[in-house]
């Protein structure tokens, strides 16, 4: 029995053959198989709290505070270490499970007497020193970095390569802002992980937030997952999503030469598994059944000691002239499909925003509000509000840029 199945769905099964190209959605589903037991899931996590000048203050303070909330969290499974960063880097908390000696750190007073670092912001090594802890106690345990920081590294290059020498050793980033962070280089830092930044100025719903990904960093049965899809003749890519749990616009597909489109995604949870959507186009073709495409999936089950394991699977649709047959569509691929529409129309609201064309980023909002899901339509009807009174704050414009993170999964 394999860990995960792999399950693909196409938005419509028969394409015309009048149509010269024929636009079509697939839907590319991992879960876990529910008879396998994937037993408690062990990780590693560093906690790498930005200690430098600039977070001297009220950021500094919610860091800490932040950093005690989290500490009931944690379970016997989860190895926490601790870095801390200013104008160099240092461990300050070694791996450990035993979270009783990390509360002591909650302290502001304790924390600013011991804790070290100040001064500018050497994240990149700060990143080199989470890496080296997270290499200790078994290889066998998923491995993360949340960083705490307004992220202002004194190179963006170097904290980028060292962020990427992480990913790169399958260690995931998420990160956190405070004070007056810089979110563009944030969010390029979190794209490395297919993430973005979440603004933890708003206590409440940063920490609710931060339990969010704690929680899908506990569940979370196999990563280091590689999608590869292979098309075949003259049918053709235009771009990807992915749309569940989170929902992530992941850019134009360039196929290679050998027209196979190759992507890390997100790891898959044990309750909410993973959902990618591709949009593609058909040439037109006689009538007849035709594989379109090829789907290769490369993962780990850290928990099992399983590396490299593999699922394929080939695509096919019907060419027909039949009406009843091409009228018909995927119910859940079409509600897919809309979320994915609901996120390309965020990304152009903020960038409206951004260009100072409110009224064109109100319209938009408009959209989403009409074909978004419950969440959706609360955060645009509040973004609405405060884009036509003027008063939506750069806070206010960071949430709504980071969207709704959480899909309702479709029942099939």
């Amino acid at each position: 029995m394999e860990p995960l199945s792999l399950k693909i769905k196409t938005l419509v099964k028969t394409i015309p053959v009048a149509n010269e190209e024929t636009q079509n959605s697939i839907l590319v589903r991992f879960e876990p198989n529910q008879t396998v037991n994937f037993g408690e899931t062990e990780t590693k996590i560093a906690l790498v709290l930005d200690n430098s000048g600039s977070m001297e203050g009220q950021p500094q303070a919610d860091v800490v505070k932040t950093l005690g909330e989290l500490i009931g969290y944690f379970r016997a499974t989860d190895w926490i270490t601790g870095v801390a960063f200013g104008s160099h880097a240092n461990t300050f908390y070694p791996l450990s499970n035993q979270h009783d000696r990390l509360r002591e750190w909650s302290h502001l007073r304790f924390y600013q007497s011991n804790v070290g670092a100040g001064g500018t912001t050497n994240m990149a090594e700060a990143f080199e020193h989470a890496r080296h802890e997270l290499q200790k106690e078994g290889e066998n345990r998923l491995k993360r970095i949340l960083i705490l920081t307004d992220g202002m590294p004194d190179s963006n290059r170097t904290a980028l390569q060292a962020a990427s020498l992480c990913v790169e050793q399958n260690i995931a980033i998420t990160g956190l802002g405070f004070g007056n962070y810089d979110a563009d280089f944030m969010n390029e830092l979190c794209a490395l992980s297919n993430d973005t930044v979440w603004d933890m100025r708003d206590s409440s719903e940063g920490f609710t937030y931060l339990l969010d990904r704690i929680n899908a960093i506990q569940d979370q049965v196999a990563d280091n997952i590689q999608l590869e899809i292979r098309f075949l003749g003259k049918h053709r890519a235009i771009d990807s999503y992915t749309v569940h749990p989170q929902a992530t616009y992941n850019g134009k597909i360039r196929l290679d030469a050998n027209r196979t489109w190759r992507q890390h995604t997100l790891p898959v949870q044990r309750q909410e598994g993973l959902e990618v959507l591709f949009n593609v186009k058909h040439p037109q073709l006689t009538p007849g059944r035709k594989n379109f495409a090829q789907v290769t999936v490369y993962y780990d089950v850290p928990s099992m000691g399983l590396s490299n394991q593999k699922l394929s699977q080939d695509i096919f649709v019907e060419y027909s002239n039949t009406e009843a047959m091409i009228s018909a569509m995927d119910h859940e691929v079409k509600a897919r499909v809309n979320d994915a529409f609901v996120e390309s129309q965020r990304i152009k609201a903020d960038q409206a925003r951004k260009a100072g064309d409110v009224d064109q980023a109100v319209k938009l909002w408009g959209t989403i509000k009409k074909r978004g899901n419950s969440d959706m339509q609360r955060l645009a009807e509040g973004t609405i509000k405060k884009l036509k009174g003027g008063t939506l704050t750069e806070s206010d414009a960071r949430q709504a840029a980071a969207g709704t993170q959480k899909k309702l999964r479709i029942k099939e």
